[in-house]
């Protein structure tokens, strides 16, 4: 336990007031492709922390889900489907490669971002989506 407290304290890791919470994200982000089951779901609060050496180990607002589909279906299908919600609220597509599709969408002084996860095959029977809040006044995309 006390390594575990003087590890926090050296590496200066804080929950600043005011970070976003579940509250901030988006509706979109509960989108489930037709037929999805949901699997794990998982949310981490924003974090700022510098390491002993003055690296930046900061992580950002993350809610991150996996899910099964009852059966196996075409990556191009369940990245047109989102591709339609999130265009249709106004999301920016930022990628869409084998493997992964990301939107971004800026709140405020954040830029909330989307990503929906695959395998790189023509088909899937399993995905996961990763939605995350950036830094205050951080620019998008940096």
């Amino acid at each position: 336990m006390a390594v575990a407290l003087t590890a926090a304290a050296a590496l200066g890791a804080c929950r600043g007031p005011g970070g976003p919470t579940e509250s901030d994200v988006r509706p979109e982000e509960a989108a489930a492709f037709p037929g999805a089951t949901q699997l794990s779901r998982s949310f981490r609060e924003e974090e700022r922390a510098r390491g002993v050496d003055g690296n930046d180990l900061s992580s950002e607002a993350l809610l991150a889900r996996r899910y099964r589909l009852a059966s196996p279906v075409r990556t191009a299908e369940v990245f047109d489907w989102y591709e339609g919600r999130f265009d249709d609220a106004g999301w920016i597509r930022r990628a869409r490669n084998p493997g992964f599709l990301t939107f971004a969408v800026l709140v405020g002084d954040r830029e909330h971002r989307f990503t929906v996860f695959t395998a790189t095959t023509p088909t899937i029977t399993e995905y996961a989506t990763e939605y995350r809040i950036g830094f205050a006044g951080v620019e998008p995309g940096g």
